[in-house]
């Protein structure tokens, strides 16, 4: 799960215009995007981006409306153009997004390409989009804060019903972290807010797991004084400095008035509460054989919120709802299970059980039907019980 954003210092070529040329552009608020996608498309992703600006602010509280100039995007239909472009700027490719920084703000830009993975694609605009907002207003921000965020907001999606960005928690590098804790392998944190990318690129999942962690511990801390040391690293920064000056700034401004030994305890506290998907469906099974079915039902709950591709726990918020006689939210959960699971036979008999003891017995024959032979075999006996029950029934 490598990736860094690439930060260079350029000259502008002449070739850059004959690139344009083979390129539309498209105008939104806060947005200039060049592309050879087609127009709707390129619209509706330039006023998906102007909510990610007005989201992103409300942690960074700039002023967007005094913005020198619009935040470039070069969004390339295919990689080959891609990396044609970037050979003829860096000489080389890159299969992550690129950000381009040059020594005039108004030629900063933002080089991507569509991916065929679209959660991926969106995933990286948002990162590196951050990356690109940031630095509109703070050229040299600190690197473990300016990536913090950007892996922060990554999970984030927007809503086409609330046409509002809606914030979703990234727990993709929890386990990472977990481990770079257990292994006592953290970044110490004096040389983290100092850290500069050719060290950062060293251990680069390190970085990213404790970067993340660190924005999600100051950002969530029971503790004022932590949720205060990210505002005021925030406002210390300054457009006009280096990195290193806003380093030593944030340093000064925020981080200086505690007590690091403390705070580095009181984050890997931390660290050791949170949960992966794995921990919580751990966890929910374990509650759920003891017949603690509120406990079990909130674990898994927040086992989906990090995955809702895995089946397990709509299976299992299935199980719970059907010995709570609530057939139909057993079904709900059973039947979503069904769309996304391997295994079928098993669903299609919790569900013709389920639909036997809310007496819709055409139903419950109507999911023994759909369980393959092989499954038949293997539930034969199950299937027996559950048939004569249900001709006793009648």
């Amino acid at each position: 799960m490598k990736r860094i954003s690439i930060i260079l210092f350029l000259v502008v070529f002449s070739s850059l215009s004959l690139w344009a040329q083979s390129l539309q552009m498209y105008n939104s608020k806060y947005y200039r995007m060049y592309t050879d996608i087609d127009k709707a498309s390129a619209e509706k992703m330039t006023s998906i981006m102007d909510s990610y600006v007005s989201f992103f602010n409300k942690y960074l509280h700039f002023d967007v409306d005094n913005l020198s100039t619009k935040l470039k995007i070069r969004l390339y239909r295919t990689k080959s153009s891609y990396d044609a472009y970037l050979s003829s700027i860096i000489s080389k490719t890159s299969d992550n997004y690129v950000f381009l920084q040059y020594k005039d703000v108004s030629k900063n830009e933002l080089v991507a390409y569509t991916l065929s993975d679209q959660k991926k694609m969106e995933k990286d605009l948002i990162h590196y989009g951050f990356v690109q907002f940031m630095k509109a207003f703070i050229p040299y921000p600190p690197l473990w804060l300016m990536n913090g965020f950007a892996v922060y907001f990554e999970n984030t999606i927007y809503s086409t019903d609330k046409k509002e960005i809606v914030f979703k928690e990234n727990y993709d590098w929890i386990l990472t972290l977990k481990n770079v804790v257990a292994e006592g392998k953290t970044i110490p944190i004096d040389t983290l807010l100092i850290l500069d990318l050719p060290e950062a690129d060293k251990n680069i999942n390190t970085f990213y797991a404790q970067t993340w962690g660190l924005i999600d511990f100051l950002i969530n801390s029971k503790y004022l004084d932590y949720n205060r040391l990210l505002w005021d690293s925030l406002s210390a920064l300054r457009s006009s400095a280096t990195r290193q000056e806003n380093d030593a700034l944030v340093i000064a401004k925020a981080f200086k008035w505690i007590d690091k030994k403390t705070f580095v305890a009181d984050f890997i506290s931390y660290v050791h509460t949170l949960k992966t998907f794995s921990d919580l469906v751990k966890e929910g099974t374990e509650e759920y054989a003891k017949g603690g079915y509120d406990a079990a039902e909130k674990k898994f709950i927040s086992a989906m919120s990090i995955d809702d591709t895995n089946e397990t726990p709509y299976y299992y918020l299935g199980l719970i709802n059907y010995a709570r006689g609530d057939y139909s939210a057993a079904e709900y959960y059973y039947h979503t299970a069904l769309q996304i699971t391997d295994d079928k036979d098993r669903i299609n008999y919790a569900l013709a059980v389920n639909a036997f003891a809310d007496n819709r017995f055409e139903d419950a024959r109507f999911y023994i039907q759909s369980i393959s032979a092989k499954g038949k075999e293997t539930y034969k006996n199950s299937l027996k019980t559950l048939s004569l029950r249900m001709e006793k029934a009648k």
